[in-house]
């Protein structure tokens, strides 16, 4: 019986659960139909025709409010109207910071029904130049408001269109194709401290490279590039002196107050923070939210030369804007020009975040504490790509052991179900793997669920 109810309980405390996400539905779902329904109502009273208005109300419709409108351009958050919330729920996170773009949204396209609507009502009756002065100013309210919101909306929209990108991506190859064959030192070493502020959906990083000249030339130049997503504060070195600051392209240009032969290394530090635009949204690799933060943080760190990724691959967009075809990508198999240039770092990352969330890095977890209502994590790891990221959530922990490995799987609350089989499949795959290979050597592991 005392099994029972407690089935009872849990499928009730679901149901309630859910029940709250259905109906905010009716926001999120209802008032841009209903803004929908205003503005085609207005329409009729501009059309006598209710057919041609219903018409001309489903293709303003179609490009305003589907894909199909920014297949032909309509992609700008102005020539937008009455959007649905996208799919963007979450059972860790909810709806997370993007109501807060719904609503501006949304308050938008109000505004632009009411400004069609009362100019219907208006031309039903009589002409606009015979309008009063209270019909002119319930028009003018929205008309504010319209602008209102329209400028702070373009003020936050800075996307490139598809063109512009390319274009971009043409002029960062023009001017900085030089540096694709100059000598540039290879990070050895990472240091950083990542303050997570989930609540505000934002951090900072303070961090410091150690670059290693791995080469057989003499360095006397350094470009280092930025994510443009990013603020940047500060990158510095004692050993560098600063020549110029490229904020279109993200560039930083050093030269070395000595030359820097092969094997000298290099220290710099650096100073950068986000907070997530919620009409900007974010990238995939970058999702700093209230709960759930999942972070590609290397990603956002500076890099060294010239970036790769900035190229034009597509053979046929380089012909048309006569730009030679980049070299062909080296085979697998292809000896390395220099086979001891392996490019790992070690890496040693002190994380911060809220009081109730849990902070996990790659790596082994070497301190952990509490100050001034933050949990703080201390990771560290030895001879790894230059690839980590960091997440942190309001995680549910389940120990064990295998042997002498410490054994951690950190899931949503919500989602306790298949915790007991995981950490059963754990313990198997480890048993095989030290059967038919050999002994783990780490001796944490921790699965993220």
């Amino acid at each position: 019986m005392h099994n029972t109810w407690g089935c009872i309980s849990s499928n009730v405390q679901l149901s309630n659960y859910r029940l709250k996400a259905y109906l905010t539905l009716f926001y999120y779902i209802g008032l841009p139909a209903s803004i929908c329904g205003l503005f085609v109502i207005g329409l009729q009273y501009f059309l006598k025709n209710k057919y041609i208005a219903l018409s001309v109300s489903a293709v303003f419709l179609l490009a305003t409010n589907t894909s199909i409108g920014k297949e032909i351009g309509l992609s700008h958050p102005l020539t937008r109207f009455a959007n649905f919330l996208p799919d963007v729920y979450s059972d860790i996170n909810g709806f997370g910071y993007f109501p807060k773009a719904f609503f501006v949204n949304i308050s938008y396209s109000f505004s632009f029904a009411l400004v069609s609507s009362i100019l219907g009502i208006i031309f039903m009756n009589k002409s606009l130049k015979n309008i009063n002065w209270k019909q002119g100013f319930v028009l003018i309210i929205p008309l504010v408001s319209m602008a209102f919101i329209g400028s702070y909306i373009v003020s936050k929209n800075d996307k490139f269109s598809k063109e512009e990108a390319i274009h971009w991506q043409q002029q960062y190859e023009e001017k900085y194709e030089s540096y694709k064959t100059k000598p540039q030192p290879t990070v050895i070493d990472v240091s950083t401290t990542i303050d997570l502020f989930p609540e505000q959906n934002s951090y900072k990083v303070k961090g410091t490279y150690i670059l290693a000249n791995k080469t057989q030339s003499e360095i006397s130049e350094i470009l280092i590039n930025t994510n443009k997503e990013i603020t940047w504060n500060a990158i510095t070195s004692s050993k560098l002196v600063l020549v110029n600051i490229d904020n279109e392209f993200g560039q930083y240009l050093f030269k070395t107050k000595q030359k820097t032969v092969p094997n000298d290394t290099i220290t710099i530090h650096f100073d950068f923070e986000y907070q997530i635009e919620p009409l900007k949204g974010h990238q995939s690799f970058n999702a700093m939210v209230d709960n759930g933060t999942f972070i590609r943080i290397s990603n956002y760190f500076p890099s060294i030369g010239y970036n790769l990724d900035h190229q034009i691959e597509d053979k046929e967009e380089r012909k048309a804007r006569k730009m030679p075809l980049l070299d062909p990508l080296t085979k697998v198999d292809a000896p390395l020009e220099n086979p001891y240039n392996y490019q790992y770092i070690n890496f040693d990352a002190i994380i911060s975040t809220s009081a109730q969330q849990t902070a996990i890095s790659i790596g082994e977890l070497v301190e952990k504490n509490t100050k001034d209502n933050r949990n703080y994590f201390h990771y560290r790891a030895n001879n790894i790509p230059f690839r980590f990221a960091v997440s942190s959530a309001k995680y549910a922990i389940q120990k064990s052991k295998y042997k002498d490995i410490e054994i951690e799987v950190l899931y949503e609350p919500k989602h306790y179900q298949n915790i007991s089989h995981l950490m059963k499949s754990i313990k198997n795959t480890m048993l095989y793997c030290e059967t038919n290979f050999e002994n783990i050597r780490s001796k944490q592991f921790v699965l993220l669920k």
